[in-house]
């Protein structure tokens, strides 16, 4: 009988980097949470010649090829059935490629290390929210990179599951992976004191409040941490926030969501569903506001999920 095994991988929401820029401190170190959807789904026949198709299918392709070398794998056919939407700051890249190596190994017979795989396909040298979001899900936060290179795993926290987020996609594109290389390879001066507020809001605010579940705290530490981070990254993206996501911004505030911010460069805009409120009311107000897509989430505490079955 033929095997099928099926990926599915949350996509993530990216709260914001530490320090960015100044090489003489510890660079990035980042935090995230894993959501429910948008997803990635791959399946791959395991009794079947190494191919690729569905969305996104020729760039998989290209960009597996030192995988593919390194492992000699021969066998997998990829069939690319649900991608997370490009470039809108949802991480789709990164689930998309592991979610499709961890198939193709398993096809293989070969053990999925995401440390070998993501060095392997150059993933995770910035950030690393994408790669354990994918491999452990809820909320994490990487080390930074600091003479290694790239972030490894700082801290993994069960996500309170009954805290509901809005996202909303409007219409317009974050930046390519290329634009992104060139923003950070960029000398830029930022005050230490920045730094050390980000550094605050995070360690002191946001983590303790996950801990203890206090949503209250979770965002009102998540709000001061945005801001933080935009004034950070304001020459490159035109303020605080960017030009697609700065609208939707304000149209959450004014409709009492909590914990606003960007994920990574947008467009995405997320927020927290105060406790009590109606979310899909909310939905449906932001969508005949938005032009775009609005999605209300929940947190995804378990990563990518394999499954196989027999046809």
């Amino acid at each position: 009988m033929a095997e099928e095994i099926t990926v599915s991988a949350p996509a993530r929401l990216h709260f914001g980097m530490i320090n960015p820029f100044r090489r003489d401190l510890r660079l990035y170190l980042g935090a995230g949470l894993a959501v429910n959807k948008p997803r990635v789904e791959v399946v791959v026949r395991k009794n079947k010649e190494l191919s690729f198709r569905g969305p996104r299918s020729e760039e998989v392709g290209v960009k597996l090829t030192p995988l593919i070398e390194k492992y000699d794998l021969r066998k997998g056919e990829v069939e690319v059935r649900k991608t997370i939407p490009k470039h809108v700051g949802l991480g789709s890249t990164t689930q998309l490629l592991l979610s499709v190596a961890k198939g193709l190994l398993a096809a293989n017979d070969i053990p999925f290390n995401i440390e070998e795989v993501s060095s392997v396909l150059n993933i995770g040298r910035v950030s690393g929210i994408g790669k354990y979001a994918f491999q452990y899900g809820g909320f994490i936060v990487d080390s930074g990179v600091k003479g290694k290179d790239s972030a490894t795993l700082y801290m993994r926290l069960r996500f309170p599951e009954d805290w509901r987020f809005i996202i909303v996609i409007p219409e317009g594109r974050g930046l390519s992976d290329e634009e992104e290389n060139k923003v950070f390879e960029a000398v830029e001066t930022i005050p230490e004191s920045l730094i050390h507020e980000a550094s605050y809001h995070l360690f002191v605010e946001l983590i303790p409040s996950i801990i203890e579940e206090d949503v209250e705290g979770f965002y009102e530490g998540l709000e001061k941490l945005q801001l933080v981070v935009g004034k950070m990254f304001s020459k490159y993206q035109g303020g605080v926030f960017s030009k697609h996501s700065e609208k939707v911004v304000d149209i959450l505030k004014k409709l009492g969501v909590r914990g606003v911010g960007q994920s990574s460069w947008g467009p995405a805009v997320y927020g927290v569903i105060p406790p009590g409120e109606n979310p899909y009311e909310i939905r449906n107000r932001v969508s005949s506001m938005v032009s775009g897509d609005v999605l209300i989430v929940e947190p995804d505490n378990s990563g990518a999920l394999l499954t196989i079955t027999k046809q």
